[in-house]
């Protein structure tokens, strides 16, 4: 996962602590650091470029499946995905990691 960070042009964090320990400990530049859209409003210095919140429609979901929480996650939102087809039905869900399970990739 933190391979992925390091790559990546944007990281949405969970928490002001998850933030500060990914910064500090591990040197991901602050400015790529962004809370996650369901813990706070849209920022007021969005970029004008980027899609608002409104206009995107795919999910991604990244980590490791030898980290238990991440397998964890496939399946909450294997059962979790039905209801959020309801309301958006033409969404995708992009899921990344490394050594996915035969059940992981059958979903």
């Amino acid at each position: 996962e933190l391979a992925s960070v390091h790559r990546s042009d944007l990281v949405l964090v969970c928490s002001s602590e998850e933030m500060e320990m990914l910064e500090r400990k591990w040197q991901i530049p602050r400015w790529k650091l962004v809370p996650a859209s369901f813990f706070c409003s849209e920022p007021k210095n969005w970029d004008a470029g980027t899609p608002s919140f409104d206009e995107r429609t795919d999910f991604v979901t990244v980590g490791g499946f030898k980290h238990p929480p991440n397998v964890d996650c496939i399946n909450i939102l294997h059962k979790l995905w039905p209801q959020i087809r309801v309301r958006l039905p033409a969404a995708k869900m992009h899921v990344y990691g490394a050594y996915p399970s035969e059940k992981v990739l059958s979903l």
